[in-house]
Order: structure tokens, then sequence, then C-alpha cells
């Protein structure tokens, strides 16, 4: 497996874990930080073989996790979460933190941010 792909991975977590000021100190300014850090997320996770990539069965099931929780604030149903009022406030957005938190321990990466030039942001008009 793409040690690039993992890395990447890591930064997207590394990036969930993170209090929501520090979360948005991340990105640019006029983006949905919300969107950008679920985006990242699902990019970098999606279609990623994990235990090809060596992830533990314990690994896999936190990760399963974080995407489940991701997945169950999705849809127009869910539309006040993807604000950063929300990114702040929301307890939907603790409990990804929380499950972002125990990936990190999991695979015992770092719990601080990833380098902020990790990425490329769609801005609106």
């Amino acid at each position: 497996m793409n040690r690039e792909v993992v890395k990447r991975l890591q930064w997207s977590i590394q990036a969930l874990a993170q209090p929501a000021r520090l979360q948005s100190d991340l990105f640019p300014n006029d983006v949905c930080v919300a969107d950008e850090l679920a985006l990242d997320f699902e990019e970098h996770s999606r279609g990623l073989d994990l235990e090809h990539a060596g992830f533990t069965t314990e690994q896999q099931r936190h990760v399963r996790t974080l995407e489940r929780l991701l997945v169950s604030m999705s849809g127009p149903r869910h539309e006040e979460l993807w604000t950063n009022e929300a990114l702040e406030s929301a307890l939907e957005w603790k409990r990804v933190r929380e499950a972002a938190i125990n990936i990190l321990r999991a695979m015992s990466w770092s719990d601080g941010p990833p380098p902020r030039d990790r990425a490329i942001y769609v801005t609106h008009p």
C-alpha cells in the first residue's frame, strides 16, 4: 500500500481530532471547515483497503466508527451540522473528535494538527 495514501489519511484524522478553533486555522477563511474536514477524510479513506494497508482489526473498527458517524450526520436532514458554528457547538462534532482521537491512539499517531499545506480547496464566489 502506498505510504503516502496512509499519511494523507492520518492527516485527515489528525485534523478531525483537533478542537474547533484549531480546525478553523487549518483551512482558508473562505471555506466551510466542517465540509472540508469531512471531504478530506472521505477522499483519503474511500477505497482504501485498511487490512491490506496493515491496519489491525481494532484500528479498522475505529476507522469504520468514524465513517459511520460522518455518514449519520450527512444529508439534507442534518444541514445545520455543516456550518462553522456547528463545528464548535454540536455534540455530533464532539463525537467525531473523540472517534478521531481513538484512531490516533490505536495507530500510535501524533494527536497534533496536520501540516497546513496538504490540500487544495474549493472556495465559494
